[in-house]
């Protein structure tokens, strides 16, 4: 199948794209503990995550790019995938099949790819099992096809509308150059590539369900793989990066505590498991899905974006290791320099010369250490300008991916390069990162693509200083206590990496980059998940303690830690028991699949979610709580649709059609129930070219091309 075939083709080409640039990567695998013992994690731990996010974006990208630039045929996305895989699938065959190659083709045997899978620990593929299943498990639990109908969680219907008419808007029709399908001509703000990856699956004929699961899975699947990598790599201990990735899965926070304070049953389990809504610890909005496993579910984007920048910093932590070992050296021997050797009576008599130089330390002081960090040859050093590169392409080329994952990434790296050696290779990925974003923007965005501006206390009710401590308390519970715990138990880069992680956190109380400064909880997910590598040392210390107490303490802290995640995570799976269901073969969606286009501009209802937004059209004005968090001003839009249904005649009802550019008026249930809608008018002005006759779920399309009056 051609969609599974694109897949292997981006993880091929990733493989490409990480030996030429990252060659070393695989060393992130061996770990050194202190005794001098080694940790050795599987190579598909580091490698598969790599290849399949850098190779995603470069193939990705160059399908879109070959589509765009074949805008004016038919089906652009056919020579996207034909000429870009075609060359690739033959660089392939002759870089593995020709010449010096060939050797290395007969060496690649069996033992090989089991020892890329296989180390010889159970433990590696117990985890990666379970990460995988979940992961599996709560794609296809919130999305799939059953027969001719497509399965939609409730927990995720509302954030599919805008996933699912930008992936029908490419699939099915032609969306070059790229519109927001939810507010149709105009530029496009929303990070859109994820979207353009499924609906080019879709489109290489990859079932709906397929072509969105499968790569939200490797997204999150990949996600996991790299953060135990990451926590193995600062912690140097499996058991913390166990424990990690289940702190990552069921967040803490005090809100299942507050529900069975409240409640006055007699019978807390009972109340538990016959809950079905999301807790509310008073005016704190958990109740909206933020912090649970929901938000990876219908945000499938999102681990996407936090693969990434796990995989940059991984990449550039070596740098900061290396620093913090100057540091230590420069501890333990002190500052040596050359003095010249107190003369002595005897020197030259003997006939042969002596140096009259020798070395000599002395205790370092404060500015040793300033100077080593700062104004040292090392520190502003070139060391891998291959890595660089490769580092700002991959970033670069995040920005339609997921924006706020490339900011928060770009502001770690900055803290991270601070105390870090060779300066230059963060300064050359940055650069190119960030002229990479700005012209990718500048492309598709007119205007600023993101307005920065302060803004204190992040969604909490009371935004005064006190309140917003009492806010985050409330809202994590005790991980960021748990986590303070155990920074203190490491020293030197793991204790710098833990402030590392707090930055997308502190942005997002003090940063809005959007209208809606909601959109900043991906920054806190990013940190929380960064920072509960500490909790997770704390605890892990804990169970390595001899003795009864501390293990139970242990637990007791496990327990306290996951307890809102894992009923929150039971409480989804009761709400997708239902779904919203939409037939594969509705009359409706194929029409407009088969006469419309990406070039026609379609007012209709704002509904989430229905038969016309499968359609694929681009809607005039549709959802406003999605076009107005991305950034568009829905204003005017909306008063221009008011004063459509307020015409009185055809000529009236005509000049603010012709004004908005609408080329089509969809009459739906939905539009019947938003505004009052004169049908009479609108069979007086335009000729009706669709009609679906079912009641009150009837559908009526008119063409404002072919006037009737």
């Amino acid at each position: 199948m051609l969609g599974i075939f694109y897949i292997f083709i981006c993880i091929f080409t990733g493989f490409m794209f990480c030996k030429i640039f990252f060659p070393k990567l695989i060393e992130r695998a061996y770990v050194k503990r202190e005794n001098g013992s080694m940790i050795k994690l599987p190579a598909y731990y580091v490698l598969l995550p790599a290849w399949y996010i850098t190779g995603t974006l470069v193939v990705t990208w160059l399908v879109y790019i070959v589509s765009y630039i074949s805008k004016s045929a038919p089906k652009p996305m056919i020579y996207g995938n034909v000429i870009v895989l075609g060359m690739l699938a033959a660089a392939f065959t002759m870089f593995y099949g020709v010449g010096f190659n060939k050797k290395k083709i007969r060496n690649i045997n069996l033992k090989m790819l089991g020892e890329f899978f296989w180390n010889g620990d159970p433990s590696y593929a117990v985890y990666a099992g379970i990460a995988l299943a979940f992961c599996i498990i709560i794609m296809y639990k919130t999305f799939y096809v059953s027969g001719d109908n497509m399965n939609v969680g409730i927990s995720v219907w509302a954030d599919f509308g805008a996933h699912l008419s930008m992936i029908r808007s490419f699939s099915y029709g032609n969306n070059f150059p790229t519109q927001y399908a939810y507010f149709g001509d105009a530029d496009i703000r929303y990070h859109f590539m994820h979207e353009f990856l499924v609906g080019n699956l879709e489109f290489l004929g990859l079932r709906i369900d397929h072509a969105f699961n499968i790569p939200s899975i490797m997204n999150l699947f990949c996600t996991y793989l790299l953060l135990f990598t990451l926590t193995v790599n600062i912690f140097k201990c499996r058991l913390t990066a166990w424990i990690g990735g289940l702190l990552f899965t069921f967040r803490s926070s005090f809100s299942v505590f507050d529900f069975l304070a409240k409640d006055r049953s007699g019978h807390p389990i009972k109340a538990l498991l016959n809950n079905s809504s999301y807790f509310t610890f008073s005016d704190y909005h958990e109740g909206w899905g933020f912090w649970c496993t929901r938000v990876f579910c219908n945000q499938r984007h999102f681990a996407f974006g936090i693969t990434a920048l796990l995989l940059a910093i991984i990449i550039f932590l070596p740098y900061l290791k290396e620093m913090g070992e100057n540091l230590d050296i420069l501890k333990k021997e002190g500052v040596v320099v050359k003095q010249k050797k107190p003369r002595d009576e005897n020197d030259g008599e003997d006939g042969e010369e002596h140096d009259d130089m020798i070395n000599v330390s002395y205790e370092p002081e404060w500015w040793d250490y300033v100077k080593l960090c700062f104004f040292s040859k090392d520190s502003f050093a070139l060391k891998s300008p291959g890595t660089a590169i490769g580092a700002g392409l991959f970033l670069g080329a995040l920005a339609f991916w997921h924006g706020s994952a490339l900011i928060a990434t770009l502001a770690m790296l900055f803290f991270m390069a601070a105390f870090s050696v060779c300066r230059m290779d963060y300064l050359i990925a940055a650069v190119m990162a960030v002229v990479m974003a700005v012209a990718q923007s500048k492309v598709f965005i007119f205007g600023n693509a993101v307005s920065p501006k302060y803004e204190f206390g992040f969604i909490a009710e009371n935004r005064t200083v006190f309140g917003v401590i009492a806010y985050i308390f409330l809202l994590t519970g005790i991980t960021l206590i748990i986590a303070t715990f155990g920074m203190i138990l490491v020293r030197g880069t793991a204790r710098y990496m833990f402030l590392v992680s707090l930055v997308p956190f502190v942005m997002s109380f003090f940063l809005s980059l959007t209208p809606d400064i909601a959109v900043n909880h991906k920054w806190v997910i990013i940190s929380l998940m960064l920072v509960s590598m500490y909790t997770a040392h704390f605890v892990s210390n804990l169970f390595r303690q001899p003795g009864m107490i501390s293990a139970f303490v242990a637990a007791a802290l496990t327990f306290c830690l996951t307890i809102t995640g894992i009923t929150e995570l039971y409480i989804q799976s009761k709400e997708d028991r239902n779904y919203f269901t939409f037939s594969q073969k509705d009359e409706v969606t194929l029409w407009l699949k088969e006469n419309l286009d990406s070039d026609d501009l379609v007012l209709d209802g704002t509904y989430a979610l229905n038969n016309i937004v499968l359609g694929g059209i681009i809607h005039f004005y549709s959802y406003p709580y999605c076009t107005w968090s991305a950034g568009y001003d829905t204003a005017p839009r909306l008063a221009m649709v008011e004063k459509i249904f307020a015409a009185t005649d055809s000529k009236e009802l005509d000049y603010y059609i012709y004004k908005s550019n609408i080329d089509y008026i969809i009459v739906s249930k939905a539009l019947r129930e938003e505004y009052n809608v004169n049908e009479e008018l609108f069979t007086a002005t335009y000729k009706e070219v669709y009609t679906y006759d079912e009641g009150e779920w009837s559908v009526r399309i008119f063409d404002t091309n072919q006037r009737l009056y």
